[in-house]
């Protein structure tokens, strides 16, 4: 009896596979086509956009896939606007915005929370996680400059506290909130 329920899940099992098989396969064409009609075929209209851009003019920086969703990209003529901001793009692809007296970056992969009364953050996606108060720590080994003269704050959007901590967070000194890249005129 054990041998011919065996038989049979094995059997039921190899059914479903090959029910299944064609759907898998569709799902992955379909992937593969929306992948290449969104970001393989406009590639070249957004080389000429890129080409053509300030950006482009002022840094020289080489042309890579999607680089005009890039939020330093599309931040960039609006930095530009904001005579008290500076846009500061490093080789290795790694850019902040530096102003008068303060460095402010944009944390990748960070989550902000309260532990006790400090302010801590994950600094990928593994969960790492740092004092609030260790940003320039963090940070300074990314900056390949003298930090040391200015004050590091981090460039957030409020989506990434939750509703019960914003109005604190927005209190602490090294929080600057900005809406999308257009807000960035008023950073200071």
């Amino acid at each position: 009896m054990a041998r011919k329920q065996k038989k049979m899940n094995s059997l039921v099992a190899t059914v479903l596979f090959v029910l299944s098989l064609p759907f898998v396969l569709i799902g992955l064409v379909l992937f593969g086509l929306m992948y290449v009609i969104t970001t393989i075929l406009p590639a070249p209209v957004e080389i000429i956009v890129y080409k053509s851009s300030q950006f482009y003019k002022d840094l020289k920086r080489k042309y890579t896939l999607g680089i005009t969703s890039n939020f330093g990209y599309k931040s960039y003529k609006y930095v530009k606007q904001n005579p008290e901001l500076e846009f500061v793009c490093q080789e290795e692809g790694y850019y902040y915005y530096r102003s008068r007296d303060s460095i402010f970056v944009l944390p990748y992969y960070a989550g902000y929370y309260k532990k006790g009364n400090d302010w801590m953050m994950t600094m990928n996606k593994d969960g790492d996680e740092a004092s609030i108060d260790a940003v320039r720590d963090t940070f300074a080994m990314l900056i390949k400059e003298d930090i040391s003269e200015y004050d590091v704050k981090l460039l957030v959007k409020e989506k990434h506290f939750k509703k019960s901590e914003l109005n604190e967070a927005k209190s602490h000194p090294v929080f600057v909130f900005y809406k999308n890249h257009k807000s960035l005129k008023q950073v200071n």
